[in-house]
């Protein structure tokens, strides 16, 4: 493929999709890279045109029924771990920035 070819945004997301995979130690770009790419901006086109149409993320930790008709396997979780010891941990999805801040809260205490 000639990403040279696809538009700005196109490239945008592409490029987020790579990134995702390589934080999540994935060798290959999948769908999930590309659509986590596509979701992450609010403002960006995809949140937009599912909010028009009426879908809206889903809390599994609020709706059980709901996580079991989807079949949700885990909850994400982060533990923020010192020197062996447990500083904190939270449970569930979070906006970007938000995990950064919660280690860097925890490390600062």
């Amino acid at each position: 493929m000639d990403v040279n070819r696809l538009t700005q945004k196109s490239q945008e997301a592409l490029q987020g999709a790579q990134t995702k995979a390589t934080r999540f130690g994935r060798t290959e770009v999948d769908g999930e890279h590309l659509l986590f790419a596509l979701l992450e901006p609010p403002e960006g086109l995809v949140p937009r045109l599912l909010s028009a149409a009426g879908a809206g993320a889903g809390n599994a930790d609020q709706a059980p029924r709901l996580s079991e008709r989807f079949t949700v396997q885990a909850i994400p979780t982060l533990v923020v771990i010192d020197q062996g010891r447990v500083l904190t941990r939270r449970s569930g999805a979070a906006p970007a920035p938000a995990p950064r801040e919660w280690v860097d809260h925890a490390l600062a205490a």
